[in-house]
């Protein structure tokens, strides 16, 4: 039984999104679909566009295909909160516009803040971690291959 779960798990993931966590802030991008009546015909017509929502994670719950995430965002001086679970047709895709160093799993904490007092401590990106599951590092002796090697012609710099 835990093998069929296991393999249905495995169709459903979702490799693209990369990993996040309480403190990121990320842009969600979210399929979102618009009715209209043309005035011509009479009939509805649909119109699907892509909707960024920028804020911080403040909370993740479950695991597997069922996790989802609490964004938070601050918009015309009330505080919006949305969940988004993370297997959905509807998330398009995820971007980490920056990292805070947090040491909460659960933010709830900043509802109650305002202004400076909602501010995170920011952890510097690896180029990794902004363009999310990416190619794999680079080897030390990859690295080095690619470097020049050094001028050994004898001059100086300041000479001649």
């Amino acid at each position: 039984m835990e093998d069929l779960i296991k393999d249905l798990e495995s169709s459903f993931a979702r490799s693209d999104l990369p990993k996040v966590r309480p403190g990121d802030t990320v842009r969600v991008y979210v399929k979102v679909k618009e009715v209209r009546i043309n005035p011509k015909t009479k009939k509805p017509e649909e119109k699907i566009r892509l909707q960024a929502y920028e804020g911080v994670i403040i909370s993740e719950r479950g695991k597997g295909i069922g996790k989802s995430i609490v964004v938070r965002k601050i918009s015309a001086g009330v505080g919006v909160e949305r969940i988004f679970p993370l297997v959905s047709p509807s998330v398009e895709k995820i971007e980490i516009v920056k990292r805070a160093k947090v040491r909460r799993a659960n933010l709830g904490y900043l509802r109650g803040k305002i202004g400076k007092h909602a501010k995170l401590k920011e952890r510097r990106l690896l180029p990794e971690e902004l363009s999310g599951p990416a190619a794999p590092p680079e080897t030390h002796a990859e690295i080095m291959a690619e470097k020049p090697e050094p001028d050994t012609t004898g001059k100086e710099q300041g000479e001649g």
